[in-house]
């Protein structure tokens, strides 16, 4: 009889051994990308686990069979709560940095508590690299300025070119009342509400300069004292007149 019962605990040991030698054990990092984008000194970092296919690849471990749509669905939900982390750096990242994902072990134990499964989940590192160099541009070559109407009531005109490779918009510190000689200034600003070169920064160009000054010419404009006439505007004036006096007169000399 004391052997029999000798036995009988043998037996249990050895069946509670091959149940823990059961488990599927799985490395949570092969399911696990990692990636960086961006461009260099404000690259940002990102990670995305596949749990449709970690829960595919181990569907008996999960207990998830081709006929039953909840147990699927169960164990999505149980993954996506259970087995997640967070990155060490997300932003602001330069070539040479170095990424780490680490992995939540307290929600991991709670994974394999509830299914047939060991999961193997160590921290997994991405080394920033290849981060491209943003770009110098001169975001005022893709500007046209114009000037319209009569000065001293002259408005200025902004027009940008639908190649520009960033959207950025412009505004004039003074828009119209405007007269030839004024000095207007025109600033490059961001869609939003980023600093303009921050955001140019982030989309991987260098402004080159983001206002610059602009004098108002070209408009037709009214005389509205003598002084404004110049001695060889008025000689200029005094000869057409002179002209056309004779022209007239020779006219009424040859009809009488």
């Amino acid at each position: 009889m004391k052997k029999r019962i000798v036995f009988i605990g043998v037996l249990a040991s050895s069946l509670l051994a091959l149940t823990g030698c059961g488990k599927t054990t799985v490395d949570a990092n092969e399911y696990l990308q990692l990636d960086v984008s961006a461009y260099n000194t404000v690259g940002t970092a990102s990670w995305n686990f596949d749990a449709e296919q970690f829960i595919m690849d181990n569907s008996s471990a999960f207990g998830v069979s081709d006929t039953s749509e909840m147990e699927y669905l169960s164990a999505i939900v149980n993954v996506e709560e259970y087995l997640n982390g967070e990155l060490d750096k997300e932003d602001n990242l330069s070539n040479g940095d170095v990424v780490t994902f680490k992995w939540n072990s307290s929600n991991v134990d709670k994974l394999e508590e509830k299914y047939n499964i060991n999961i193997k989940a160590e921290d997994k590192t991405v080394d920033v690299s290849s981060l491209e160099e943003p770009k110098e541009i001169d975001l005022f070559e893709y500007v046209n300025v114009t000037f319209d109407r009569v000065a001293p009531n002259g408005n200025v005109n902004i027009d940008i070119a639908d190649d520009i490779p960033i959207n950025v918009s412009f505004s004039a510190d003074k828009l119209d009342n405007l007269n030839n000689g004024y000095v207007i200034k025109i600033v490059a600003k961001s869609s939003g509400k980023d600093d303009v070169k921050d955001y140019c920064f982030q989309n991987g160009y260098i402004p080159k300069e983001v206002e610059k000054e602009y004098t108002v010419e070209g408009l037709v404009s009214y005389v509205s004292s003598i002084d404004q006439i110049s001695d060889e505007m008025i000689d200029k004036m005094q000869s057409q007149a002179l002209a056309s006096i004779n022209s007239y007169g020779a006219s009424w000399e040859s009809d009488s």
